[in-house]
């Protein structure tokens, strides 16, 4: 039922995804509705509300525009079921907001394949990637698929690798000259990095070991398809699966060095991650268990508001 009905890609699985999001978002704040609503709490519910929904609005941009899957809307619903079933993402507004200025940079970054416009795409890339850091410090590690793209669509030009410095500098600069107007301080810089811990002790919870652990699989089981595919490419073809991979990786090594290991973490390894999934689920010619996993994804959630 499910894999017929997201088999295609139109409007009214985009409507039934964003509400099935709102939804899991709603149940994801339900402590803080029941603890009443202050005039700030309302503006950080709305506000991570909207970073939420725009976050799946900028995937399926990205991954139609560069033709990362099929025409199916199977990209949409695993986003969507991904992501609620970390529900406690959506108390965290700064890896939010994190994850949208990633995504907007993760666009520049694909685009690269065209050829054009090389330097503006790749300023644009790590201005916002700079600017999730400052939400997100570790968001840095995004910086390392950025500089993976310049070697695979522009190494020909030594120029190219110092773009992305001019990105960083010009953010550092805007917010050097906001500090010293407010403040007159700049040793705001020391408090925005983050310090690496190696403590998992939190993701022995039901509630961050299930979906973690399904995480995991899905990943394990889909990656090796997705390599299989690259391989039987053509090397200049082969850009855009071996960026996701890279991008999937860096995520985990953020997973990895995160100081807070709350589950939240594995917001950012989620779009690869859905790209990963939503190819193996196109490719497969297994229709049980196509329907089985997708069903599975939906009720995880479930599963772990239970816990």
């Amino acid at each position: 039922m499910l894999t017929s009905f997201f088999a295609s890609s139109k409007p009214v699985h985009s409507i039934v995804v964003i509400l099935y999001m709102i939804t899991a978002f709603v149940i994801g704040n339900m402590e803080m509705i029941l603890t009443g609503f202050t005039l700030q709490k309302i503006g950080i519910f709305l506000g991570s509300l909207l970073m939420y929904i725009l976050a799946i609005v900028l995937f399926n941009f990205i991954v139609r525009k560069n033709e990362l899957t099929g025409g199916s809307a199977y990209k949409l619903l695993l986003f969507a079921t991904f992501t609620a079933a970390i529900p406690m993402v959506f108390v965290y507004p700064r890896i939010l907001c994190a994850g949208v200025f990633v995504l907007l940079a993760i666009r520049r970054l694909m685009s690269l394949r065209s050829g054009l416009a090389i330097e503006r795409k790749l300023y644009d890339a790590s201005f916002w990637l700079t600017v999730a850091t400052f939400c997100y410090f570790w968001s840095a590690i995004f910086f390392i698929p950025l500089f993976l793209g310049i070697f695979l669509y522009a190494r020909t030009s030594w120029r190219y690798w110092l773009v992305p410095i001019l990105g960083i500098l010009t953010i550092l600069l805007f917010m050097s000259c906001y500090v010293l107007y407010i403040e007159s301080d700049q040793s705001y810089i020391l408090d925005y990095v983050d310090e690496i811990s190696f403590d998992f002790s939190r993701y022995g919870k039901l509630e961050v070991l299930i979906p973690l652990s399904f995480l995991s699989t899905v990943f394990l089981w889909g990656v090796w398809k997705y390599v299989a595919i690259m391989n039987a490419m053509a090397f200049s073809q082969r850009a855009s699966y071996m960026l996701t991979i890279s991008l999937a990786l860096a995520a985990l090594v953020i997973v990895l060095f995160s100081p807070d290991k709350s589950g939240a973490e594995w917001y950012f390894f989620i779009p690869a991650l859905t790209i990963i999934a939503s190819n193996y689920i196109e490719q497969s010619e297994g229709l049980v268990f196509k329907e089985f996993l997708l069903c599975i994804a939906v009720i995880l959630p479930i599963v772990v508001y239970f816990f």
